[in-house]
């Protein structure tokens, strides 16, 4: 999607994530039985749970957003940005806060599940419900496509309409979510089986 909208939706991807670990990541997981085994943050962020997400979210919700931005990068700033104007760097610390918003939503989710029973259900609730009102809010923004100046002329592309087979990031979108939804569901499958 968005770069203001990815950061909670990268988020609620960790939480998920975590949330579909289930009881496994407390007890420890197939990866981290042993006398050895690590404790707290770092068991977390070593178990095959986390690893499986954090490559899904590097692969496919960050390649999804790279492919975007290479594409159409005013529209990923929202029109509040002229991404002309910023130097690499910033674009490159930006794309590091993807992995930092998936480890931060994953870590979220099992505090919140130690302080009360569905913490983590109502986390990611609360997070999908913040991301529908961003998107209700600035709709506009998102479903119109083009540069900062056609933003400011008005004469931006819709996303999906006459312009469908012209416009390249629609293109990615839609092969991109396809392929996100796909591979989200056999992950979730995998985990449902365990990750023997």
């Amino acid at each position: 999607m968005t770069i203001p909208l990815d950061a909670t939706l990268t988020t609620a991807l960790g939480v998920a994530f975590h949330m579909a670990a289930g009881e496994r990541l407390e007890a420890g997981g197939p990866a981290q039985a042993g006398a050895g085994a690590p404790s707290g943050a770092r068991s977390l962020l070593s178990s095959p749970y986390y690893r499986w997400g954090m490559a899904y979210n590097t692969a496919v919700g960050m390649g999804i957003a790279v492919a975007a931005y290479a594409l159409q990068p005013d529209w990923m700033w929202m029109y509040w940005l002229d991404a002309s104007r910023l130097p690499i760097w910033t674009v490159l610390y930006v794309f590091l806060l993807y992995p930092a918003m998936f480890t931060f939503g994953f870590l979220l989710a099992h505090e919140a599940k130690k302080l009360r029973p569905g913490g983590g259900g109502a986390l990611l609730t609360g997070l999908l419900a913040l991301l529908l009102c961003f998107i209700a809010a600035t709709w506009g923004r998102i479903w119109n496509v083009g540069t900062i100046s056609e933003w400011d002329a008005g004469a931006c592309t819709p996303l999906i309409g006459a312009g469908f087979a012209a416009l390249p990031l629609t293109w990615v979108l839609s092969i991109g979510f396809a392929v996100a939804i796909v591979s989200l569901v056999w992950v979730f499958k995998k985990f449902a089986r365990g990750l023997e």
